[in-house]
């Protein structure tokens, strides 16, 4: 349930940047191969941000960017070193070579880096607690995979309406993949979609709901350009995001200026 924080934050977003403001219910379509990065770190006790909530946030948490081999965003707990968010390439991502070694190569589980470090790691996740479990969770892959093949990439809407899901959040929308979004405008992807991100890429899928949870501050500011601004002052960095999945329809927005 979202919380009254996450109302006062809406109100506050709606008065700084109008019909630009972060919603959490929105939607908007993107190629999965556009998603270039992970984001293991970026929620965490110094953004403390509300998942039900959509955020803009400053500083430099798209700056940080490396750590090969990432697995599981448990790797990065009481490591002194690691301060900042970081950015993980999503090539570089274990998990993501797992599913493309099993599902295109044949390769069983059990001899993926992703099953390997799961079974030596059983205390970092809350999903499995023992071999067993880690088939099971496993065995659910291969079922999203096959659904998902099968009958096409469904939104989560779609999926309560056919019985497939059962409503967990007040908006289906919540549990879309999350995504954020860089200063440059670019895909990270954010604390939710995983495994779906990484399905659709293996499927070739040319594009996916996606819920933007976090935008850096300047990116917001772009958006906010294309929204209150006629399009002969919109200055030219700005103006060549014009066909930028999150901008796109702002520069639509029947009450913008022209």
């Amino acid at each position: 349930m979202r919380s009254v924080a996450c109302d006062l934050k809406k109100l506050k977003y709606k008065v700084q940047w109008g019909a630009s403001c972060p919603t959490p219910t929105d939607v908007i379509y993107i190629n999965p191969d556009d998603i270039t990065y992970c984001a293991p770190t970026l929620v965490g006790p110094k953004y403390d941000l509300d998942r039900d909530c959509c955020h803009v946030v400053g500083g430099d948490w798209d700056m940080n960017r490396g750590f090969e081999g990432w697995i599981y965003k448990r790797q990065f707990r009481n490591k002194a070193n690691i301060t900042e968010p970081q950015l993980i390439p999503f090539d570089q991502y274990a998990f993501y070579d797992s599913l493309k070694q099993h599902f295109l190569n044949g390769v069983p589980w059990e001899e993926t880096k992703m099953y390997k470090w799961a079974i030596e790691n059983l205390e970092a996740s809350a999903r499995y607690s023992c071999k067993e479990e880690v088939k099971t969770w496993l065995r659910g892959i291969d079922e999203l995979y096959k659904r998902i093949d099968d009958n096409g990439y469904l939104t989560q809407q779609e999926l309560v309406a056919d019985g497939l899901i059962e409503r967990s959040t007040p908006f289906p929308e919540y549990n879309e993949v999350h995504v954020n979004i860089t200063r440059d405008g670019e895909f990270v992807l954010g604390i939710n979609g995983r495994h779906r991100t990484t399905i659709a890429k293996i499927l070739g899928l040319e594009e996916i709901p996606v819920r933007v949870f976090a935008r850096h501050r300047i990116w917001q500011e772009v958006r906010y350009k294309h929204y209150s601004s006629p399009v002969s002052e919109i200055p030219k960095p700005a103006k060549s995001y014009r066909s930028h999945p999150d901008v796109q329809d702002l520069c639509e927005y029947p009450g913008r200026n022209e």
